[in-house]
Parts: structure tokens; C-alpha cells; sequence
């Protein structure tokens, strides 16, 4: 069980009123059980030593945000504690630089991730067609997959995979037909449905199943760590998950889909947010105005 699942199931009431109450996800959970652990450790809770317990914890929006729910939670309780949020911490943040990746970077990239074994190439399709983030991973079930609509149109080649995202909602991205396709020999190998069986008891137990497809990585960091070893060994560098979410944004705006549309399928809540994740390069601008000029 990895360190989301942990934090996730504990038994604790603030846990549970963060769920429940606040409606957050796993790696809001994860975050806030960390601070959460750090302050069962201060003596009395007072202007003082929250402030102090904030700037020990770099001061940043995540503890702020803890902070600001852990108030209202012991408010709940009748607690109440008489604090002002000490100022944000001020000046220009060194910017993470994004890496692009070439079609050709992330056809070897797949290459290897087969050539590894089917289970991390499964893994590196549903991540690069999806734009998924990593922590949208290991929620993926059988049942969720659009296996309907994978048997009644043969010839689609990209099907429809449901996704839960951040603060729990759900979106619908596009997953190659091939990795249906395997999850399906994956199903036979198990004996969960065989070539005997008509089609309507294969899809009731197919949308039926609540086993985790990528039952082995269970924890987004595991997943990071396993694209960037492979990505190193076969292109020279290191590749992250998130600059793969980046990448196949950008593949999509070159194909022509518009921004709106790719917010929707990135699960990002405006648009402003799903620009920063468009690698657009001045020349291919200019290429794309004079292409329509041209028309």
C-alpha cells in the first residue's frame, strides 16, 4: 500500500471531516497528514505557535491551506483559536523549467516501455494518450474503461476511459484500442471472461470489475520513478509524468484542437491554466496564422 492509501484510510476525525466535509482528494489528504503529524507535536495552539510552526514549514500554500483547515475543523469542535495568517512569503520563485519531447523521443520512449514488459507500456499509453497526472493513475478500474462502445465499434481506434481528477471529478479522456485490446488477453489469461461467453455476460462482467488495472503501482511516485529511470536509459534524459501530460497538450493543439477543448480534457478549471501548458514556439505561431491566411 502506498503513502496516499496509508494517509487516506487512517481512522482519524480530522481525516475523516477532511473527506467528508471538505471533499478533498488523496493527495490533499496525503499532503495534509504530513503537517498534520508535525503539529500534533506543539504544545498549546496560539498566534505564536502556529505562526512559527508555518515559517519552520517553508510558508508556502499548502501549509497555509492545512492551517486554515485545521482551524475550522477544531472550530467544529467548539475550539477556537484566535489566529492571523502571517504574510505570504514575498519575491520571485526560481521557475521549473518544463522539457519538450519530439514524436520520435516519445515513440522510442513507448518502444522501451513495452520492450520492458506489456504491464509499464499499458502504463506509459494510458499516461501519454490521456494527459493524465500520476495520481489520476492508480485510480484507473477495469470498469472504468468504455468497454461498450469498445465492442460495439470495431473500427474506432481511440475509446473512452472515465477519470476521477482532482477535488473528484470526473472527466472522460481517449485511450488507443490497442490497450483494450490487451486488457482483454490480460481477462482470458485470468479466466475472468472467456470466448464462449455471449457478448452481454462479457461486458456485465467486464463493467462489473473494481480490480485496479495497474494493481503494481499503486502510488503516483512509483510511476514517476519508473518513467524517468526508463526515459534516461533510452533517450538521454530524464522524463517526469507531468512533462508528458505537457507534451501530448501541445500535440493536441498542433492537431488543431482548440483550447477549450483541451481544458476539458486536461480536467484543468479555466483556461489560463491549460496555456501554460501549451509549448507553443513562436515560429510554429507564425507557421499556423500563414496556414490559415493561406488557407
Amino acid at each position: 500500500m502506498g503513502y496516499k492509501e496509508k494517509a487516506w484510510d487512517m481512522n482519524d476525525p480530522y481525516i475523516n471531516w477532511l473527506k467528508k466535509s471538505r471533499g478533498v482528494g488523496r493527495t490533499t489528504v496525503f499532503h495534509y497528514s504530513t503537517y498534520y503529524r508535525k503539529m500534533k507535536m506543539i504544545g498549546d495552539l496560539n498566534q505564536k505557535s502556529i505562526s512559527k510552526f508555518i515559517q519552520d514549514n517553508k510558508n508556502n500554500c499548502v501549509v497555509r491551506a492545512f492551517v486554515n483547515s485545521m482551524i475550522k475543523y477544531l472550530a467544529t469542535n467548539d475550539i477556537i483559536i484566535d489566529f492571523e495568517m502571517p504574510p505570504k512569503v514575498t519575491g520571485r520563485k526560481k521557475k521549473k523549467i518544463t522539457k519538450d519531447y519530439s514524436k520520435s523521443e516519445i515513440k522510442i520512449m513507448r518502444g522501451a516501455c513495452y520492450g520492458k514488459n506489456k504491464y509499464t507500456g499499458v502504463l506509459f499509453d494510458i499516461l501519454y494518450d490521456g494527459a493524465l497526472r500520476r495520481a489520476e493513475v492508480p485510480q484507473i478500474k477495469i470498469n472504468s474503461f468504455d468497454w461498450n462502445d469498445y465492442f460495439a465499434n470495431q473500427k474506432k481506434k481511440n475509446i473512452g476511459l472515465k477519470i476521477e481528477g482532482k477535488g473528484k471529478k470526473e472527466r472522460v479522456v481517449l485511450i488507443r484500442r490497442s490497450v483494450f485490446d490487451l486488457i482483454i488477453s490480460d481477462m482470458l489469461d485470468k479466466k475472468i471472461i472467456n470466448m464462449d461467453m455471449d457478448i452481454n455476460s462479457i461486458l456485465s462482467n467486464l463493467n462489473s470489475l473494481e480490480i485496479y488495472v495497474l494493481n503494481k503501482t499503486r502510488d503516483g511516485w512509483v510511476i514517476w520513478n519508473i518513467i524517468r529511470k526508463i526515459s534516461e536509459k533510452c533517450i538521454g534524459r530524464a522524463m517526469r509524468p507531468h512533462e508528458i501530460r505537457h507534451t501530448r497538450a501541445t500535440e493536441l493543439q498542433d492537431m488543431g484542437v482548440n483550447i477549450r477543448d483541451i481544458q476539458h480534457y486536461l480536467g484543468h478549471s479555466n483556461p489560463q491554466i491549460t496555456e501554460i501548458y501549451l509549448h507553443t514556439k513562436p515560429k510554429t505561431s507564425i507557421k499556423h496564422i500563414l496556414e490559415k491566411l493561406d488557407g
